[in-house]
């Protein structure tokens, strides 16, 4: 299997992506955890302002009383602190939903906080009159206050565990992709140095070389395609810049070396081409043709011989050492072109595939006849579907059916 390097370079910036939304929720999570401290240090202010009042004492009335004034107005502003801390409690607010909660423990905290100012507003008045009933009285708002405090208290522990909880799992999260994503793209990043140390090493001319992406193999390819064997424009098809008929039989005639001992003929057909140039632009179909042409030529070897017979067929001659490897390059070429996106020009994404009639040529059958032997093979792999090379036994299967 060989990697896209893009598909490669895309993964990892969709990764890092995720990544940082993943340390953005962490922020965000930190910055709420302040205001759960503000609020703990809040509750525990007043435990400590109610304590103070207590101990006053009423030996200084009129100094108790300054002093309760100030109690009084801190205990007060400690609510409306209270509110405006859980306001950025995003944890609290949109994820568990504890808003309703929270401002119904507020509504009936600011009552028994009013209760309470009440009664020790009383208990500290300079009249002597009703002391014990009003001392009683403070003692119980006092005692109700600090009950409120307390079951808030508890409440908020409750709900820190929970967010506490949430912070464990997005950080076994983050921790995982890191993880994985590391482990994965490093040893693809590998893959990629060893194809760029091979292309600036290797010597195009051997043969075995083994790549691990697409690209470096396209790229090999691309420097080791077979020149146009003649510029004698009769011979060249305008569109794909690659041999016509003509060409395809003088390049044949006059091809030079005889690396291999299998000679084998492949008919190419793109299935549904009519459709696509009629649903699209002649500019857009021909740019196809000329695209799927010069594909067609980074599979040709300095022996073999490629030619455009047809609006959308195309031949190509293969000279290898077996009939498998030869057919291997076909099933390549046949992948390499159905994995190709052609783009049209509303960015819209055009598939094309291709269909192939393999043979082997006899040595004593001459070419036009093999080549209409191999488009007899292509109807048959027409026939069953498109999008595969079909062989001789294709074509006895299908006349059995």
């Amino acid at each position: 299997m060989r990697w896209s390097i893009k598909r490669i370079f895309d993964n990892l910036s969709k990764t890092l992506l995720l990544l940082s939304i993943v340390l953005g929720a962490l922020s965000i999570i930190t910055f709420t955890l302040n205001s759960s401290v503000e609020k703990t240090d809040l509750l525990l202010h007043q435990k400590a302002l109610i304590s103070e009042a207590y101990n006053l004492g009423r030996e200084d009335i009129q100094l108790s009383n300054i002093q309760l004034r100030g109690i009084i107005n801190n205990l007060k502003f400690d609510i409306v602190q209270m509110r405006e801390a859980f306001a950025f409690d995003i944890l609290g607010n949109y994820v568990y939903g504890h808003e309703t909660q929270y401002i119904n423990d507020l509504e009936q905290l600011s009552i028994k906080q009013l209760l309470y100012l009440e009664a020790a507003d009383a208990y500290y008045d300079q009249s002597l009159e009703n002391l014990e009933e009003r001392l009683d009285d403070y003692d119980f708002a006092q005692v109700e206050y600090e009950a409120k405090l307390f079951e808030l208290e508890e409440r908020h522990l409750i709900y820190e565990s929970q967010k506490f909880q949430f912070l464990q799992v997005i950080i076994y999260v983050a921790f995982l992709i890191s993880l994985l994503a590391t482990l994965w793209f490093t040893r693809r990043l590998a893959f990629i140095y060893k194809d760029l140390k091979t292309l600036y090493s290797v010597d195009l001319e051997s043969k075995g070389r083994m790549y691990h992406t697409e690209e470096a193999e396209m790229i090999t390819k691309r420097m080791s395609r077979k020149p146009t064997a003649t510029e004698n424009p009769a011979f060249i098809d305008p569109v794909t810049e690659i041999n016509n008929y003509k060409g395809l039989l003088h390049g044949f005639a006059n091809r030079k070396g005889n690396n291999g001992v299998s000679l084998s003929v492949c008919v190419f057909s793109l299935d549904h081409f009519k459709d696509i140039e009629k649903k699209y632009k002649k500019d857009l179909a021909n740019q196809i043709l000329k695209k799927i042409g010069f594909t067609f030529s980074l599979y040709e070897q300095h022996t073999d011989v490629l030619g455009r017979i047809d609006y959308d067929q195309f031949v190509l001659i293969l000279n290898r050492q077996t009939k498998d490897a030869a057919l291997h390059d076909c099933e390549q070429i046949r992948k390499t072109i159905e994995e190709t996106k052609f783009k049209a020009p509303k960015g819209e994404v055009i598939r094309i595939t291709v269909s192939g009639g393999f043979v082997v040529k006899a040595p004593n059958k001459p070419l036009d006849q093999t080549i209409a032997h191999a488009k007899e093979i292509l109807h048959a792999a027409i026939t069953q579907g498109g999008n595969k090379i079909a062989q001789l036994r294709d074509r006895a299967e299908k006349g059995l059916r």
